[in-house]
């Protein structure tokens, strides 16, 4: 090593131009140069690419980066102002474009609906009605001022051709309306789909001219442009050279970039070149970047090479210095250890003989010397517990002996063992009876405690009992049904009643009710329904008699056209006459028939729509706080002779009550007894309204909702709701804090009452 080292320092001989050489190619290693002209080399290639294939996509409304740069584009405010006026432009002909196409559908339909009742009816409407009325007035006029043979036969024409349109008109009052409100919603469907259109044609005209304003501007900035440019187009165009002007620009910069990392390595190369000089390390000048950091590399790790030669002698004379002066100390050491142990031995029994024993051989038998007394202590130990174990067995069986003597057993021939097996079962067997007679008198506290509830219980039905048949002044809970059932039946009764007066005051200019019954003793429901049948009945019997007669009179016509002038003519006109007097006749009883039957269906309508009107809208309103807006209220539609109810959705759907979930007809149930609730507390003196548990699919929402209706009855009369959910009590409070609970403890009651 000494001689490596001689050999070397002649190479090393300047040290700190070696530490200048380090501490450039260290600044050179951090310097990036390299790494930068690279990245930037290789994004000027993937930018002229890039470049290249975005100005292919602008041709041809831009040749060349700079005619592109010089553009003079839209602002991004006009562009979103040409999309917000052409949005707004389709958006107003998509909507008259679908009214137009729902106003025609609607015009057809209504002249299909108006061709179809004047095809099935007959009736005219009032302009070909008045059409003819100015036919007759006008021939009229004729027969006044000529009165001769032919104005008289054209005004009869004329007359009963008006007489027929105005019989048929008269007969079909339902349907003359239907056809009149029909022509006036014709009317007006036809001039909103003009409307309609004039505004589907100003919306596109105003979209032409927002399209001709952004060809007129995409052309200022490019003339190629073509005229079936749009907006969508212009954007994508634009967007392409925004895009494009980005990547010159960046390729402006990696060029730069390309340019600075060259000019910084060439200041690199020629620090390191004079470092190198200065080191007196040999080197070409001409030599590359790369070339001169493995030259300069070698020379730094030659010295630091040299240096940790240097260190690692000075560590190894160090350390053998040490390790002679341990080596020393160790000897003495060892010597005095000698003459002590020989000392030792020879003054013990290990020195017997004259011999001085190893320190191993000494070693051993101190081992088994250790192994003695923890042996012998065992062994004392043993003893002790087999001892020990001998008492208790003997303590074990007098005690046996004992217990047995106190349960009265004869000690077997065996061992204690057995004795003890034998006590054990006699044990288990006393704890199982022990078991069973504690659950026997649990069983007996329960069976108490249900025959105190059910006396309890038995105890409020009967002071129940009591309280209803003392109001009712009977005996027994049949006759308090009967009772109910009385009044609701005074109920209904009553009901009936104001609707009826109502409707007759309105159909009647008499507002006394004792006048109309003295007028109206005998027309009840049953009345008028049978006067319907009979009604209907004589209408059919005359209508076939109308048209018998009109055939006849048809057939009459015809045979007096077909006569000759002779006497024959004055007997067909005095047939023709009588035949016209009983055809007036009856005409007159078949429109005073068909006005009854008119009547008496309106009278039935109304009767039936005054009782349920008031009803129906409590419990509609009811239906729509419980279910919290799923449905906005309740309609009844005729199905043959009954009626069905039906719930409205809030987005207007409807659905039968039973197509509704269990949860929803609930609701429903419960709406209908709050209504009628209401009902009847305005006629007659409340009773308590009772609901047991009906809530049970109802959520918190919809619970609370029908609480606060419950307080709302409460304020006419007593609301008792019956259940078994600690939750409904606490919603209870919070909606109705006037609310009272009453919990009934008794183990098979196990519902409570708010009240």
């Amino acid at each position: 090593m000494q001689s490596k080292l001689s050999s070397e320092a002649a190479a090393s001989t300047n040290g700190k131009a070696i530490a200048a050489l380090a501490r450039e190619l260290s600044a050179l290693r951090e310097n990036d140069h390299a790494s930068r002209r690279r990245v930037a080399e290789r994004s000027r290639v993937e930018l002229l690419g890039t470049l290249a294939q975005q100005m292919s996509e602008l041709r041809p409304w831009g040749e060349s980066l700079d005619q592109v740069r010089q553009m003079r584009v839209p602002a991004p405010s006009e562009l979103e102002s040409w999309k917000s006026a052409l949005s707004k432009a389709e958006a107003e002909i998509d909507r008259h474009s679908d009214d137009s196409g729902r106003l025609t559908s609607e015009q057809r339909r209504l002249r299909a609906e108006l061709d179809a009742v004047k095809n099935s009816t007959g009736v005219v409407d009032d302009h070909e009605a008045a059409t003819s009325r100015s036919a007759r007035e006008a021939a009229w006029a004729k027969h006044r001022e000529a009165l001769d043979q032919s104005t008289a036969a054209a005004f009869e024409i004329e007359l009963r051709k008006d007489d027929l349109i105005t019989s048929a008109r008269l007969g079909h009052m339902g349907d003359l309306a239907k056809l009149n409100q029909t022509c006036q919603r014709l009317a007006v469907a036809e001039a909103e789909l003009e409307r309609s259109a004039e505004l589907l044609n100003a919306a596109k005209s105003k979209r032409e001219v927002i399209r001709a304003n952004i060809l007129e501007s995409a052309r200022k900035m490019a003339p190629a442009v073509s005229g079936e440019i749009t907006l969508g187009g212009l954007e994508a165009w634009l967007r392409r050279r925004e895009m494009a002007l980005a990547t010159a620009a960046l390729l402006r910069q990696a060029e730069g970039d390309l340019r600075q990392a060259e000019a910084d390595g060439s200041a690199a190369q020629n620090r390191l070149s004079a470092a190198l000089s200065a080191a007196a390390v040999p080197h070409d000048h001409s030599d590359s970047c790369e070339a001169l950091l493995a030259t300069a590399q070698s020379a730094v790790d030659l010295e630091v090479e040299h240096k940790n030669l240097r260190e690692q002698l000075e560590r190894c004379e160090r350390e053998e210095a040490s390790r002679r002066s341990a080596l020393e100390t160790a000897s003495a050491d060892e010597a005095r250890w000698d003459a002590s142990w020989a000392q030792v031995c020879r003054s013990c029994w290990l020195g017997a003989g004259g011999t001085i024993p190893s320190l191993m051989t000494v070693k051993e038998v101190m081992d088994r010397l250790a192994e003695l007394g923890p042996a012998a202590q065992r062994q004392a130990g043993l003893a002790d517990r087999i001892a020990k174990m001998e008492d208790d067995q003997a303590a074990f069986s007098r005690e046996l002996a004992v217990m047995a003597a106190e349960l009265g057993l004869e000690r077997p021939a065996e061992s204690a063992l057995s004795l003890w097996a034998l006590m054990s079962a006699r044990v288990e067997e006393a704890r199982s009876k022990k078991a069973e007679k504690e659950s026997m008198q649990l069983a007996l506290k329960d069976q108490s405690l249900k025959s105190r509830d059910l006396e309890a219980e038995i105890e409020i039905c009967e002071r129940r009992k009591s309280e209803m048949t003392q109001l009712f002044g009977v005996t027994s809970l049949q006759e308090v049904e009967k009772k109910l059932r009385m009044i609701e039946q005074r109920i209904d009764l009553r009901r009936r009643c104001h609707i009826i007066e109502r409707e007759i005051r309105e159909a009647l200019p008499i507002q006394d009710m004792a006048d109309v019954e003295q007028m109206l003793d005998a027309a009840d429901r049953h009345a008028l329904e049978a006067e319907q049948v009979e009604l209907r009945a004589r209408f059919e019997d005359q209508d076939r008699r109308v048209r018998e007669l009109f055939t006849a009179y048809s057939k009459a016509s015809d045979e007096v056209d077909a006569v000759d002038g002779d006497n024959a003519v004055a007997a067909l006109e005095e047939q023709r006459r009588t035949v016209l007097l009983e055809i007036e006749d009856k005409a007159f009883s078949y429109f005073r028939l068909r006005a009854g039957i008119v009547a008496a269906e309106q009278a039935l309508r109304l009767y039936r729509d005054k009782h349920r009107s008031s009803m129906m809208l409590r419990a509609s309103a009811a239906f729509q706080v419980i279910s919290r807006g799923a449905y906005r209220g309740l309609a009844t539609q005729p199905d043959k002779d009954t009626e069905v109810l039906i719930g409205i959705g809030a987005d207007g759907s409807s659905k039968l009550a039973q197509e509704m979930s269990k949860g929803t007809r609930f609701q429903l149930y419960l709406a209908l007894r709050v209504a009628g609730y209401h009902e009847f507390a305005q006629s007659r003196t409340s009773v308590p309204f009772i609901a047991d548990d009906i809530m049970e699919t109802f959520d918190d929402f919809r619970a609370e909702e029908a609480f606060r209706l419950f307080a709302d009855m409460a304020k006419v009369g007593q609301v008792i709701y019956l259940t078994h959910h600690q939750h409904l009590c606490d919603i209870a409070r919070r909606v109705c804090p006037n609310a009272r609970i009453h919990e009934l403890a008794a183990p098979l009651v196990q519902e409570r009452r708010a009240a």
